[in-house]
């Protein structure tokens, strides 16, 4: 994990293959994820303060891009990406939150 300048927010997280909730859509799996994930990534209530923005799929491959939000409020910059795999009914968080930049 690498930290983020000036905030406790990790800005990279990388080397991990987690399990995740293959029943829901790819944003619904990637919020539950984080929110599992609490001390790692520092988001508070990741249902309520990141919206997913965009979805894709290809060949197993998920990305979902999420919006931080303050207060209703989009944060500048505050974007999270969620990398997974989905095959044979299984989920796999295989590259979370990577960048915190804008998109």
């Amino acid at each position: 994990m690498i930290p983020g300048q000036r905030t406790e927010t990790s800005a990279l997280v990388t080397g991990i293959r987690e399990g995740a909730d293959a029943a829901g859509t790819p944003a619904d799996a990637a919020r539950k994820h984080l929110a599992e994930k609490k001390t790692r990534y520092r988001i508070t209530e990741p249902g309520r303060d990141l919206t997913p923005v965009r979805t894709s799929a290809a060949g197993g491959a998920e990305t979902v891009r999420l919006q931080q939000k303050h207060c209703g409020v989009a944060v500048l910059g505050g974007q999270y990406v969620v990398r997974m795999e989905n095959k044979g009914g299984k989920r796999v968080v295989t590259a979370p939150p990577g960048s915190i930049s804008p998109a």
